[in-house]
């Protein structure tokens, strides 16, 4: 995430979605009169090969500026009718919901409430966190009687517990009161995790997961996940720099979800500084280039590469500019993802 967007850029960017006004900065507003929030990607794809039977849902492909047709980072990993979410983007839970009527209700089995009780954090940056707590209260509302259990990054515990006592009076109350309030449906646990290499996290019947370490900024811990199942490899990448640990995450896997930046266009972004030379500094530190994520996906010699969270300040807008910018040197297949595509 570049969490280093300033109070001035996020309210700048909701001016011009809700009122479409121009910013009082040409530069800044010529590409913001073309960004992604004004273009609807179309309609959610169900790209898994045929017979597959652990497929990867994308529930939000977003990053930070408010869209109305992306959701914030999230995706999920269905095993035998039971997800594993990934990450947990604002609007996270209208994503499930979208996902699940779509593609005719394919995976709609799946997302039942009482399913929604393994979640993995990539990093602990808001963008990818800040949809937790409708995970949690909003399923109980709907009678999850099954506590949630949340994995991730040092750190996790805490804000779970922040959570729930944040909530507190709510849950204490409608236990009180509510007569159809489930016992136990509100619960959560939080699970820190400091892996500074790589190494096994979770593992049930359906599912292997594996973290490992990459570069975000200066966060001391940045997971990509490494999905095991009975018929597929599938990599959450999340967020972060180009560091070849990422290969030995995305080796040889039938789907790696990636986040990616444009570097043509970087001098549009608003962000990381003044000069192009100050934003090359500091966006590099926190996101990927086209050519690093190519580079580092040809290593991995995966099947398909998915691009998520893409920062793009192409002015005019072009929605497939970071897509062009990878496939120039990538040869393999990519795809940009899109709220509620299946892989």
């Amino acid at each position: 995430m570049h969490y280093a967007v300033s109070k001035w850029w996020l309210r700048l960017a909701i001016a011009i979605l809700l009122l479409g006004s121009a910013a009082p900065q040409p530069g800044l507003a010529d590409v913001m009169e073309n960004y992604e929030n004004r273009y609807d990607p179309g309609p959610p794809r169900n790209l898994a090969p045929p017979g597959v039977k652990s497929p990867l849902v994308i529930l939000g492909s977003g990053n930070p500026v408010p869209n109305p047709y992306r959701f914030g980072p999230a995706s999920a990993v269905v095993v035998n009718d039971m997800p594993y979410l990934f990450d947990a983007g604002e609007g996270v839970w209208r994503g499930l919901a979208k996902a699940a009527t779509t593609h005719g209700g394919a995976i709609a089995r799946a997302f039942q409430m009482d399913n929604l009780t393994r979640l993995f954090i990539t990093h602990m940056h808001p963008d990818h966190t800040v949809g937790i707590p409708t995970l949690i209260m909003e399923s109980w509302y709907l009678n999850r009687a099954v506590p949630m259990e949340i994995y991730g990054p040092v750190g996790i515990e805490h804000r779970v517990d922040a959570i729930l006592d944040a909530w507190k009076d709510t849950i204490e109350l409608d236990l009180a009161k509510e007569p159809t309030a489930t016992p136990n449906g509100w619960k959560a646990q939080g699970h820190d995790f400091a892996i500074t290499d790589s190494g096994i996290v979770y593992q049930d019947g359906n599912v292997k997961v594996e973290a490992f370490q990459h570069k975000h900024w200066e966060l001391p811990y940045n997971y990509a996940y490494r999905i095991t199942t009975p018929d597929r490899v599938l990599v959450i990448g999340g967020d972060g720099a180009a560091d070849d640990r990422l290969i030995s995450a995305a080796q040889g896997a039938d789907v790696f979800v990636m986040e990616v930046c444009t570097e043509a266009y970087l001098g549009n972004a608003p962000w990381g500084g003044e000069s192009l030379e100050q934003k090359q500094q500091v966006i590099w530190q926190y996101h990927i280039k086209p050519r690093d994520l190519a580079r580092i996906a040809s290593a991995a010699k995966g099947k398909t590469l998915v691009l998520y969270h893409v920062q793009n300040y192409s002015d005019p807008y072009d929605p497939e500019a970071v897509l062009k910018e990878v496939r120039e040197y990538y040869q393999g297949t990519v795809v940009q993802a899109r709220d509620g595509d299946i892989f």
